[in-house]
């Protein structure tokens, strides 16, 4: 007999299932079933209703979305966005729902409720039902995992219903008090995502106006929701300064004209029949930035459309003359892992990717991988609550937060060495189903500070 860290586990049939609640590092609050143990084995046997004879390695069916604000949230100035997920309990026959969002009314509970349709089909369709007869709006027929935002509209939901949850099971609206829809998002079996980066290199323009430029970008194609995901972080720049950044069409070694110094080419365009006397933000990609006291900018900007391959670089452009372009970097290798403020000064070419994976097993793995740091040194990361736009990543995620401190076996640790080249990486697997509140890795230095950062997708 071994403990392990699942999601859905229900004790036998005729157990007393008690929920407990914990709490966040913010002011949120999930409601979660006790773990008990499972024995470990090629197949387990039915319990509950599930009547199932089911394979260890396929016990959870996950399926997993991302929150986005819907023209009445839009038109009501909200901007919601955050993760649903579900998880069906092959062999209990449970089902376990979770939100998490940001971007909600502060202090107050968000109605949640899995829908019948997708988003795209009337808004999500109807509430799902477990008996379809009863036209009633029922809780103990539907499943409402509502949230609970606190002061930084930062908040989770759950619910756990002894019901195996049919495959209309489709998607997760978020209402305001009088009902509107504000946000909505599809759950789908697979978190398909392409992540592409790269190292910022000055242009021959950028040679002698920003000698110390250093940083990194990447690009993030979810497929499966319709988005692209772009982050710039640079150092090195005019303190104080807003630059114009944009995501171009060509390599950054393109000249966009014969011998020109328009590397990189034009602007990328979301749908390429347009054109515009004046570029929009709109219709392209911007990842235009204002940087800090110490000349570090940041910038993440996320479109509903899914980036083609000609989403080749990103420019940043001159402050005083646009047409100017003083730096590029290629979207193309693995990346995702960017370096923070604190992380471009201590290595200036610090950079990688991290990755997520959550298997039907009931474990989740995680994997980094890091160039650019010290030589033949240790290092440590953790999977953070917060994407790193956000709080710089928030805090660690945890199993269960009813445990306040830092206990490695309540969270996912990735501890690696570097070789003599200031490269390394390590993946790590725990037996336990990441929530959706898992949204980033953070890599600490040796003081623990926080030098780089990854979205996890």
């Amino acid at each position: 007999m071994v403990s392990r860290k699942v999601l859905g586990a229900a004790g036998a049939a005729g157990v007393l299932v008690i929920l407990v609640a914990f709490q966040n590092c913010a002011p949120e609050q999930y409601f979660r079933a006790q773990k008990v143990n499972e024995e470990d084995g090629s197949s387990v046997s039915p319990r509950g209703g599930s009547g199932l004879v089911v394979p260890a390695s396929q016990r959870y069916h996950i399926t997993i979305g991302d929150l986005k604000a819907t023209a009445a949230g839009t038109a009501a100035g909200v901007n919601i966005f955050g993760r649903g997920m579900m998880v069906r309990d092959l062999q209990t026959g449970a089902t376990e729902t979770f939100t998490h969002a940001m971007g909600l009314p502060v202090s107050t509970v968000a109605n949640a409720h899995v829908h019948d349709l997708p988003c795209p089909a009337n808004g999500g369709g109807g509430h799902y039902k477990f008996d379809y007869s009863n036209l009633a709006t029922v809780e103990s027929n539907e499943i409402w995992p509502s949230i609970a935002a606190g002061a930084d509209g930062i908040g989770s939901g759950y619910k756990r219903v002894s019901h195996l949850a049919r495959p209309e099971a489709q998607s997760i609206v978020i209402h305001d008090a009088a009902g509107a829809r504000h946000a909505c998002g599809l759950l789908h079996s697979t978190w398909s995502s392409d992540t592409k980066g790269g190292l910022f290199n000055n242009l021959p323009a950028g040679a002698t106006t920003t000698p110390n430029l250093k940083g990194s970008a990447s690009i993030i194609r979810a497929a499966t929701d319709g988005l692209t995901i772009v982050r710039v972080s640079v150092n090195g720049l005019q303190p104080n300064t807003t630059y114009a950044s944009h995501v171009h069409a060509l390599p950054c070694n393109t000249p966009g004209t014969p011998g020109g110094t328009d590397f990189a080419g034009g602007h990328y365009k979301q749908n390429p029949l347009v054109t515009e006397v004046t570029a929009t933000a709109a219709a392209e990609i911007w990842t235009s930035f204002t940087t800090d006291q110490m000349g570090y900018g940041q910038a993440r900007t996320q479109v509903p459309h899914v980036a083609r391959p000609d989403a080749a670089s990103i420019i940043i452009h001159d402050p005083t003359t646009p047409t100017t372009r003083l730096a590029c970097v290629d979207l193309t290798g693995p990346g995702g892992l960017l370096g923070t403020s604190l992380g471009h000064t201590r290595y200036p070419n610090i950079f990688g990717s991290a990755k997520m994976e959550r298997f039907a097993s009931g474990e989740t793995k995680v994997t980094i991988a890091a160039q650019g740091l010290t030589a033949n040194t240790g290092y440590v990361a953790h999977v953070h609550d917060r994407p790193c736009h956000i709080s710089a990543g928030g805090g660690h995620y945890k199993f269960d937060y009813n445990i306040a401190g830092t206990v490695e076996s309540n969270e996912i640790f990735l501890r690696f060495n570097t070789d003599a080249a200031g490269s390394g990486s390590t993946a790590t697997t725990v037996k336990h189903i990441a929530r959706p509140e898992a949204y980033s890795v953070v890599l600490h230095d040796a003081d623990t500070q926080r030098i780089a950062c990854a979205d996890l997708y």
